[in-house]
């Protein structure tokens, strides 16, 4: 029987299971810590201040999310300015014990920071550990160490910065340790006067585990420090000055540090295990302890077998400053200890310490092995993959090597046969980020790199370089500004940052008046760490006025909606607001400006307007954009201008065009900056009830097979793309397990992924409880729930399978990033480039692939149903073990979607049950392929033209030879039908297999006799009903208007477009149709612009180019030819775009032929 909860249970609740994460765990000890100081009769409360970032970027929300269960606990939260501005306020919390008021009896802090935070809240944290705690407050540092540069720049690892200030140092492994961990380390700080440092890896804070609610409970001994045989008590002192300062610093380094210890050691917190008389021990805490157990099973040694093989573990909790007592015990009767952790030797120099001039000294290794050599790395990460060779080196100095297991033999990942490798996922700005924009700079300028989502710009075409400390953004410029030449920079400050510290780089840079523009990207909020305000944030205005006060020139505000401001706002005299459309010119002219200037970017997170809006906290704007592919040319000008990842790039039969991915499109209409008359923009109304036309709406309701036979326990690697609802769906099968309750454990890599990148989940559900690595290893994952075939066909992703793995895989082509905004990047792979290594890595004879997220649209018309659908066919195949009862309960208290969900988990169950069903709904959810029109007797004439075509040649003809009539006449269809049968009688005289020179000239021949000029835009427009379509996506009433820049307001000078209604441009565009017969002649009023005599050369120099790659074509030069005649794939666009085109495809030609020339 499935269990009853509430969401609030994981804080609040005292008995049972619990499932939360590990910074949920962190904040609940203040509401469990609270419930044991009641217990006492003591009334506490607690305050949270820190600052958020990776992997402590959740905190406010963890907080927010359960606010009134904090509240009523007498948790307050104070969002942090900056680290240590926040540890100065934990600090100041503690003092309240000097205060005769005060209205509680003590006030516990939690101080939270990342490792950069850790060490810029150094000199505050050094201050207040001198001050000390209140005797019933205590505080817990928690410092989050980003090991892989997740979501960091560079590797963090901060206990040795902790232990520098004096602060003992904790560090658990798991989310059970977290929360365990937090209650002794108040009773701890309360104990030695000291902050607890509390070590948070982020494989830690990201996790997720059940974990029974008791474990908030601890069985504290109380420890009484003594000094020469009487209590003592540490001292709380804020006057931190000569002779004060000198007796505390005794006090801390001496008996603060003793009282430390002793409590560890009468708690017993340290926990050693296996063989009682062991020759070799191993000393490990936090995450490593996980890897290292996880290693020992490859090398065949379990908890159970350890004294077989002579084996003891030490697990410090505590592991600065290392309790002597235990330690010495723990190493009485070894020869040899090896010590695990990762980065620099930490507690390996403590353990050498203590035991040094010892009666008993085994050898200790770590780093450096026996005989001088590296033995365990000094930077980068532990993992048990890592472990495994170092931990049988030293095994096998005690025991025999035969003994140990052997590695298991790794799958080989196969290699590409074309040696391309597959597309990559990587992070990229939201579909109607600022940034997209905001981060482009002028033609010869240089832009520097800052903290924040923006700094993806460094990966980008944006000719941006470099990165600082966080609220560095410009003080590296101050210093090489004077030795270089080019004497300007632009630098990118996110306002959070500017907040936090970065308005003092300003004053630096206004100090020593250097040339610099900040470009201040104004979003409203935090958007790296879930979109929270800035704290200490101001308005534009007022943020003018304070640029203006601290000595900036000149200040422009650009913005997507001028009139967003009101009229009461007082702006600095020095400032002034301009359109987003004149960023480049705004930007000229600052960078001419001496001294300091700056541009404030302010336009909202996408994220969080799109958070906003499903929230109803904002309007949804009604401006929708949709684009015409019968006229796009596929330049990708659009994706340029907006680099916008919802601009994706579709397959037709006349070529790569451009579609609006309207799910994801954040409406902000950047878009509509690209140079093409392709563009109509709808508006809707909000109230129209769309009838969408469900195909498949019959399938998402029908009978449910029996319950499968599932395994006690499973692990599932879940891979997907960031802001898919990948960490959603490992969370609902969390719970789901809880509501079973089963024990589960998962860890969630994201990092940067939220953006659009590879988001891995790692799951383990059922057993007794996970004790080795919360991440899947190599060869550990029996389940892959690949959600994203990119990121599922990536090696890391496929070394985590092995022989028996069956793969549940959706086929959907996403684009990546490179694919949207490049042209020139390749076309999304086949589907066998991706089915080949994914087969070769797992059991392939059980792996099923579908495209999920097609089917989801046809039967729910929801693209996000798709994974719940994948989760459900998994589950009926038996890879998930925890009851279908539970998964539906968890989807509904999800929240989300919850009817569509829990049909689409349904469903997937029915198509694993039934195969023929899933043959069908695949079938009809496949995008049909579309057919040629109907040949006219004229077009099958052209056809039979040709001499001997091939079916794929047919098929492109068939297509183009009724636009080349509809363009101009069948003359001008039979003069390209000609051109092509020239080329195609080359080819068979050659004896050339198939036609691919053929097809090659067939579709850019096309391209360029069917030149887009006024008149074909026209018809296109008026064959290509965009209206028709508007009103079947969006409702009957939506009113469509064309983007268009007109050529007589074009020729004037007025170089935009605009908005014409619907019925205007249709009845213009049949006026203009009516005159197309003076297309190229004298009286063409659009035919002497640079642009169309341009088309006309170019179709007489391809012809001319088809004539001599004909000419002595051959089987050994085809594939080199066809590469030259291709090129004209590089003539797309209109006006400018164009004509630069067209400079490039000459150059190429003209560099090719040579080579050809060469050869012969």
């Amino acid at each position: 029987m499935a269990l009853e909860i509430d969401i609030s249970d994981r804080i609040s609740s005292s008995e049972g299971m619990i499932t939360l994460s590990g910074v949920q765990a962190l904040l609940r000890s203040a509401v469990d810590q609270q419930r044991a100081d009641m217990a006492r009769g003591l009334r506490t409360a607690t305050l949270i201040c820190g600052y958020r970032g990776s992997p402590l970027g959740n905190v406010e929300g963890a907080y927010q999310q359960h606010q009134d269960v904090f509240e009523a606990a007498d948790v307050q939260f104070i969002s942090g300015v900056n680290e240590d501005l926040d540890a100065t306020v934990i600090w100041g919390a503690q003092m309240t014990t000097l205060e005769k008021d005060v209205t509680f009896d003590g006030v516990k802090g939690i101080w939270y920071g990342k490792g950069p935070g850790v060490d810029r809240a150094g000199d505050a944290m050094r201050h207040a550990m001198f001050a000390g705690v209140g005797p019933n407050g205590g505080v817990l540092a928690l410092a989050g160490d980003d090991p892989e540069c997740k979501s960091s720049t560079i590797p963090s690892a901060s206990e040795g910065q902790l232990a520098d200030l004096g602060l003992p140092v904790l560090y658990p492994g798991t989310v059970a340790e977290a929360l365990r961990f937090s209650l002794y380390g108040y009773e701890l700080s309360r104990a030695s006067g000291l902050w607890s440092g509390i070590k948070v890896h982020t494989d830690v804070a990201d996790g997720f585990a059940t974990i029974p609610a008791d474990t908030g409970s601890i069985d504290l001994v109380r420890y009484i420090h003594e000094v020469d045989g009487a209590p003592w008590t540490p001292t709380v002192d804020n006057r931190l000055l000569i002779p004060f300062s000198m007796m505390l610093e005794e006090e801390l380094f001496g008996h603060r540090i003793d009282a430390a210890r002793g409590f560890m050691r009468a708690n017993s917190l340290d926990r050693s295990y296996g063989a009682s008389d062991a020759s070799l021990g191993i000393i490990v805490a936090g995450k490593p302890h996980g890897d290292v157990r996880d290693a020992l099973v490859r090398l065949g040694i379990t908890e159970e077998t350890l004294a077989d093989f002579g084996i003891r573990i030490y697990v410090p909790a505590m592991i600065s400053p290392l309790e002597p007592e235990g330690l010495r015990s723990f190493v009485d009767g070894l020869d040899t200890v090896m010590v695990v952790e990762a980065k620099r030797a930490f507690m390996e120099t403590q353990v050498r310490d203590l035991l040094y001039g010892g009666s008993h000294t085994p050898a200790v290794y770590g780093k450096v092995g026996p005989g001088g050599g590296a033995l365990l790395p000094r930077s980068g990460i532990i993992s048990p993959d890592l472990l495994v060779e170092p931990l049988r080196s030293i095994i096998s100095l005690h025991v025999d090597p035969e003994r140990l297991r052997r590695e298991r033999e790794r799958i080989p990942l196969i290699a590409e046969p074309s040696g391309d490798a597959l597309p990559a996922r990587t992070p990229y700005y939201c579909s109607g980020c600022p940034h997209n924009r905001s981060t482009v700079v002028p033609d010869g300028s240089i832009a520097l790199g800052g903290i924040g989502c923006h700094s993806m710009a460094l990966w980008m075409d944006r000719n941006t370089e470099g990165l600082t400390q966080m609220g560095g953004e410009g003080a590296q410029w101050v210093g090489a500004a004077p030795f270089v030449g080019n004497q300007h920079r632009f630098q990118n400050l996110g306002d959070g940052t500017f907040f936090h510290s970065g308005s003092l780089a300003i004053r630096q840079a206004v100090a020593a008046e250097t040339n610099i523009t900040f470009k201040i990207l104004y979003n409203g909020v935090v958007a790296m760490t879930g979109g929270q305000d800035a704290a200490g944030e101001m308005p534009v205005p007022e943020l003018t006025r304070w640029l203006d006060a601290e000595g900036v020139a000149r200040t422009v505000v650009v913005t997507d909606d001028v009139d967003k401001y009101d009229r009461s706002d007082v702006w600095s005299s020095t400032s002034r607001i301009v359109d987003r459309e004149e960023l480049d010119a705004t930007q000229l002219e600052l960078r001419d400006i001496p001294g300091v200037t700056a541009l404030i970017y302010d336009q909202g997170c996408a994220a969080d307007l799109r958070r906003s809006r499903k929230r109803g906290k904002i309007e949804t704007p009604t401006t929708r954009v949709m684009i015409n592919e019968a006229i796009c040319e596929g330049c990708g000008h659009c994706g340029e201008v907006s680099n916008c990842m919802s601009v994706h790039p579709v397959e037709t039969p006349f070529g790569r065009k451009t579609r609006i991915h309207q799910e994801s499109c954040n409406l902000d209409l950047t878009c509509l900056g690209g140079n093409c008359p392709a563009f109509v923009t709808v508006e809707i109304d909000p109230n129209d009830r769309v009838e969408k036309s469900i195909g498949g709406a019959s399938y998402a309701t029908g009978d449910l097979p029996d319950e499968p036979d599932v395994p006690d326990e499973a692990t599932i690697l879940i891979v997907g793309i960031g802001g898919t609802g990948v960490v959603t769906v490992s969370q609902i099968l969390s719970t789901a397990a809880m509501l079973d309750e089963r024990v589960a454990t998962s860890l969630d890599q994201t990092g940067l992924a939220q953006k659009g990148g590879q988001v891995i989940s790692n799951l383990h559900i059922g057993g007794e409880g996970h004790d080795g690595s919360a991440k899947l290893n190599e060869g550990d994952a029996a389940t892959l729930l690949i959600f994203d075939i990119v990121g599922g066909a990536s090696p890391v992703v496929l070394k985590r399978a092995n022989p028996e793995t069956m793969a549940v895989v959706s086929t959907s082509k996403v684009p990546t990033g490179s694919m949207v905004t490049n042209t020139s990047a390749e076309k999304f792979p086949g589907l066998d480039r991706f089915k080949g290594p994914i087969d070769a890595a797992t059991n392939a004879d059980s792996n099923v692939w579908l495209d999920a997220e097609a089917i989801a649209r046809h039967v729910f018309a929801s693209q996000p149903a798709a994974n719940m659908m994948a989760v459900g066919l998994a589950y009926q195949l038996g890879r998930i073990p925890v009851s279908a009862t539970s998964i539906e309960r968890a989807i509904e208290l999800n929240g989300v979607a919850v009817e569509t969900n829990r049909s689409a988990f349904r469903l997937g169950r029915r198509l694993a049950d039934d195969r023929e069903l899933a043959a069908t709904i695949s079938e009809e959810a496949r995008a049909v392929e579309p057919s040629p029109p109907a040949p006219t007797d004229a077009v099958r004439a052209m056809v039979a033209s040709i001499q001997t075509p091939s079916s794929a040649l047919v098929d492109i003809l068939q297509w183009r030879l009724p636009e080349l009539i509809a363009w101009g006449d069948e003359k001008w269809a039979r003069a390209y039908a000609a051109a092509i049968n020239d080329v195609r009688r080359a080819e068979f005289a050659a004896g050339i297999e198939g036609t691919p020179l053929s097809e090659v000239a067939a579709r850019h021949l096309f391209k360029l006799m069917a030149y887009k000029d006024e008149y074909e835009v026209a018809r296109l427009a008026l064959t290509n009903d965009m209206g028709e379509q508007a009103r079947a996506r969006f409702g009957p009433n939506a009113k469509v208007s064309f983007q268009l820049k007109p050529p007589t307001l074009k020729s004037a000078g007025y170089d935009k477009k605009i908005k014409i209604p619907e019925g205007t441009g249709k009845a213009t565009f049949k006026s203009l149709l009516k005159t197309k017969r003076l297309r190229g002649t004298k009286l063409d009023p659009f035919g002497r612009t640079e642009e169309r005599r341009l088309e006309r050369e170019l179709i007489e120099d391809y012809r001319s180019l088809l004539g001599e790659l004909s000419h002595g074509l051959s089987e050994e030069n085809v594939r080199e030819r066809v590469a030259v005649a291709d090129l004209a794939d590089m003539i797309r666009g209109f006006d400018e775009i164009k004509l630069a085109n067209v400079v490039r495809y000459r150059e190429d030609v003209a560099s090719a032929m040579a080579a050809l020339s060469a050869d012969d």
